[in-house]
């Protein structure tokens, strides 16, 4: 079984959420923020912009939730599997778009969410 890899950069939880909308995925996540504790339910995402950040909506709440910066996400957690991501799985977001990880001794960039052919 394939090791996850727990570490995100912001821009690849950003076009996670682009790729969770633009394919209408039946897929809701939580995360976690600076100093604060995990949001307690999970969210859709209803739209995401540059200008606004991102809009969720809690259906436990029946409430809408915006959230302007993803750098202020630590950590975030999907309730249903995506390409390499796993439910139930908290991943780390880091804003350092440059890091590596280091698997079995040698290090790989990151994946991101791209197929093989480069688009997403």
């Amino acid at each position: 079984m394939e090791e996850i890899k727990s570490l995100v950069s912001v821009n690849e939880f950003k076009r996670l959420l682009f790729t969770i909308l633009e394919g209408h995925f039946p897929i809701n996540i939580r995360y976690r923020m600076i100093g604060q504790l995990w949001h307690p339910n999970f969210l859709k995402v209803l739209k995401i912009s540059d200008e606004s950040g991102v809009v969720f909506y809690d259906a436990t709440r029946n409430s809408l939730l915006s959230l302007s910066d993803l750098s202020t996400v630590i950590q975030f957690e999907m309730d249903c599997p995506l390409h390499n991501f796993q439910p139930n799985f908290h991943y780390q977001v880091t804003s350092n778009e440059n890091y590596k990880v280091v698997q079995n001794g040698s290090e790989n960039h990151h994946p991101d969410l791209r197929n093989s052919n480069g688009s997403m």
